[in-house]
């Protein structure tokens, strides 16, 4: 059984995120105090005893072995549970979207869904993640670029309709709460969203 993670609310403000860490489980704890008790045992009778040794030394890899294995197994679980959480909130976010990011405050794109890369696959090819980028590489006019950057810095929601690649979109720029300092900015084709 996995310990349960801890929480500690000293490092960040309570509008902000908390990092979680996770402390060491009753297992881990019996799993270093025999290594170090089989250690000290197989130093003392090394003395005296080179089959106690050898005994020693096997029954400390038995025990290392046991907690890679453990270690591995909560590790998969926690990485099978994570992708499906990543896609569970994937699919939200673009619910009725033709695609959905995430913007930091420094203007970066942070997070785009599989549509997005599908849409714009020429700007994925760039290596550019920056959200300025995207707009240049969508042929998006100065005027309407500045108008959209300003958006996504603000903190309320704006609807902004303008063309990307030849393609009207309606923008959706809406600041992310927790943790501060994103945007999640979704894309609607203007005719989806008359429908």
């Amino acid at each position: 059984m996995p310990p349960k993670p801890s929480i500690d609310f000293r490092i960040s403000s309570s509008k902000d995120f908390s990092v979680r860490k996770r402390s060491a489980g009753f297992l881990e704890f019996l799993a270093i105090c025999a290594t170090i008790a089989i250690l000290g045992l197989g130093m003392s009778l090394s003395l005296y005893n080179k089959l106690a040794v050898l005994s020693a030394l096997y029954t400390l890899g038995g025990f290392i072995s046991l907690y890679v294995a453990v270690q591995m197994n909560r590790n998969h679980h926690l990485v099978q549970s994570t992708e499906f959480l990543n896609a569970l909130f994937s699919s939200a976010l673009s619910m009725n979207y033709k695609f959905a990011m995430i913007v930091n405050s420094d203007g970066k794109i942070v997070y785009f869904n599989r549509p997005f890369q599908d849409v714009f696959g020429a700007f994925i090819e760039t290596h550019d993640r920056s959200f300025k980028h995207w707009l240049k590489s969508g042929n998006v006019s100065a005027e309407e670029m500045e108008k959209i950057m300003q958006a996504a810095t603000k903190e309320t929601g704006e609807k902004i309709i303008t063309t990307l690649n030849g393609t009207l979109y309606s923008l959706t720029l809406e600041p992310i709460p927790r943790p501060s300092g994103f945007t999640l900015v979704r894309g609607r084709e203007l005719t989806e969203a008359i429908h």
